[in-house]
């Protein structure tokens, strides 16, 4: 019963880590779900003043990268959220699998 129940989660972890490494690529079909169900088509972090900072001499202009609003929301929330995820999702599907591949050798007999 124990391998059945380990099997069934197993696969289940797997296709939703799958599930969810796809929804990495989709960041645009998300943003425009969440501007619908929302209203809002800017971002908080493009209201705020920016600071300039004195370039010193021995900096290049080019050297320094600032994000706006939507690729700041993309790399800085929204990738960790789907990394996290994937991550722990794969945390717990290797356990099943440790799991199965304990207890696999068990035959299993009809009840």
């Amino acid at each position: 019963m124990i391998i059945i129940i380990a099997e069934g989660r197993y696969q289940r972890y797997d296709s939703l880590k799958q599930f969810v490494d796809n929804l990495r690529d989709d960041f645009e079909s998300i943003e425009n779900e969440a501007i619908l169900l929302s209203g809002c088509t800017t971002y908080e972090y493009d209201k705020k003043r920016f600071k300039k900072r004195k370039q010193r001499v021995d900096e290049l202009i080019e050297s320094e990268t600032e994000h706006r609003g939507k690729t700041n929301v993309q790399i800085n929330t929204f990738y960790i959220i789907i990394d996290t995820l994937t991550t722990q999702l794969k945390i717990r599907s290797e356990a099943y699998s440790d799991i199965l591949n304990i207890f696999g050798c068990i035959p299993v007999w009809p009840c």
